[in-house]
């Protein structure tokens, strides 16, 4: 009774964070023993010489430095950046701005699910049909137009009312589609990493998926952690205390809060994927890269078996 406002409970923030790791550790757990048996299928590396500290810097330094990967870092810096934002102001938008209960949220929780679900057809179905950078760009700027698009339409007076019966069905079917969009991008660009393992191996010699992927991994935690700062900065801006009773909120307030994120929003995504526009992988070129791959260690094999039989 002393919180007629669930989300507002500070005991309740106790068995959120409980579950929400539990469902983490799940869910990591159930993809890698679900991908164990992929491990045959993985390229054999070869026996490496040990190297000091300042070469394996230069190597990496070198590997870093392809064109493609740094297309790639800015743009997962810009949309986790905006992801990390977005994430964090969830809980404000829906408390103060559409003014949801917490059985509400609850259920527009499950539309980041049905985004996932949905990006696991999307995903494939735009790289056939687009190639993998022109699919990941296209559904990027999808994304934020869909997101953006029930705080415009709020701002604008266009939007239903928060005690409309269709206010919870539309925001659903919008922030389903943003998940799907941006869910699908992810998962193209992460398939792009790949790409660049190949080119960068035919220009170092050396192929370094753990080196690619562990940076492009530690980016995305680190750019959504400034994310989720940015939003703490928003919300001191307005004038949004923690804990306030929307009933008691100042008029204005959410909707300040909304015309200042939308801008920052749509800046980030936009300014990501154009940072796309420098990764020249094609699927012509990435075929190319790995014919020249397989003739490589071709060529390998018999030198290696040259050298075991002199003989031939």
């Amino acid at each position: 009774e002393a919180f007629p406002v669930g989300q507002l409970n500070p005991a309740g923030y106790w068995t959120f964070a409980i579950t929400g790791a539990a469902l983490m550790l799940a869910s990591i757990l159930v993809s890698s023993f679900g991908t164990l048996h992929r491990v045959k299928y993985f390229r054999p590396q070869p026996v490496r010489e040990r190297v000091g500290m300042r070469r394996n810097l230069a190597q990496m330094r070198e590997s870093f430095s392809h064109r493609g990967f740094l297309a790639i870092l800015g743009f997962g810096m810009l949309k986790y950046t905006a992801i990390g934002m977005t994430g964090a102001l969830i809980l404000y938008f829906g408390t103060y701005l559409w003014r949801l209960n917490s059985n509400e949220l609850a259920i527009l929780a499950l539309d980041s699910l049905m985004g996932a679900f949905l990006g696991l057809f999307l995903a494939p179905w735009a790289s056939r049909r687009f190639g993998k950078r022109n699919a990941a760009l296209g559904l990027t700027v999808i994304a934020v137009f869909v997101g953006a698009m029930p705080y415009v339409l709020r701002l604008s007076g266009l939007f239903f009312s928060n005690d409309s019966p269709y206010l919870i069905p539309a925001l659903f079917t919008l922030v389903s589609i943003y998940s799907a969009c941006g869910v699908s991008s992810a998962i193209l660009v992460h398939a792009m990493v790949g790409d660049v393992v190949e080119e960068s191996q035919l220009s170092t010699g050396r192929r370094t998926e753990g080196l690619f992927y562990a940076a492009n991994t530690f980016m995305q935690k680190a750019v959504s952690g400034i994310g989720v700062f940015a939003a703490g900065l928003l919300v001191a801006a307005v004038g949004l205390e923690p804990g306030t009773d929307p009933a008691a909120l100042e008029a204005g307030v959410a909707q300040n809060l909304a015309l200042i994120y939308v801008p920052m929003l749509v800046f980030l995504y936009v300014a990501g994927a154009a940072c796309l526009l420098f990764y020249k992988i094609d699927r012509t070129s990435h075929e190319a890269n790995l014919r020249e791959l397989e003739e490589r260690d071709r060529r390998q094999a018999a030198n290696a078996d040259m050298i075991a039989d002199p003989a031939d």
